[in-house]
């Protein structure tokens, strides 16, 4: 896997399959959704991407409200390499990723960056300005941008859906058998 820090040192992608996320902690939902961007990818001949962002986006978006980081940037690389990852991709969040629109953060990064054919996200993930890049707007934006949505259902364990804030919230709790 290559990891690429600096965005000016990403190297030129012919087509990609592309997911994007903070992946903290790197959680069975997130194994589960990023083997579907290998799978899809290998199955294309295509280069598998996770982009993910650092700092973390709450860290920018909640500055004043306290925060558990559940992984370092180096184990979530070594988490996610060995799902089979081609390329990781560390988006610097700030300020300017915060205001940016879900079209511009598409056709800029999406598009113009990765060369993204498919993206594959999660039930619930959203991104761009005020989260408006949900699964509504991107099967709108499809047609005009010539890539295709995978949609994946929420990783549950039992009735329980699986996510890195309710991790978060059983490790402040100190609820370690959750």
């Amino acid at each position: 896997m290559q990891i690429i820090r600096d965005e000016s040192s990403l190297p030129s992608l012919t087509k990609s399959v592309v997911t994007i996320g903070n992946f903290d902690g790197v959680h069975a939902g997130h194994a589960m959704l990023i083997k579907e961007v290998v799978s899809r990818a290998r199955q294309g001949r295509l280069v598998s991407v996770v982009a993910t962002f650092e700092p973390h986006t709450r860290t920018i978006l909640k500055p004043d409200a306290p925060f558990l980081l559940l992984s370092s940037f180096e184990e979530k690389a070594r988490l996610i390499e060995a799902l089979g990852v081609d390329f990781l991709v560390c988006l610097p969040f700030s300020a300017r990723y915060s205001q940016m629109s879900a079209d511009r953060f598409v056709a800029e990064i999406l598009i113009g960056r990765f060369h993204a054919v498919e993206l594959v996200l999660g039930e619930g993930h959203a991104f761009g300005k005020n989260r408006a890049g949900d699964k509504n707007f991107l099967h709108t934006a499809v047609g005009k941008n010539h890539f295709s949505v995978f949609v994946a259902n929420l990783f549950a364990a039992g009735s329980t859906v699986i996510s890195s804030s309710l991790i978060r919230e059983a490790l402040i709790s100190g609820r370690m058998n959750d």
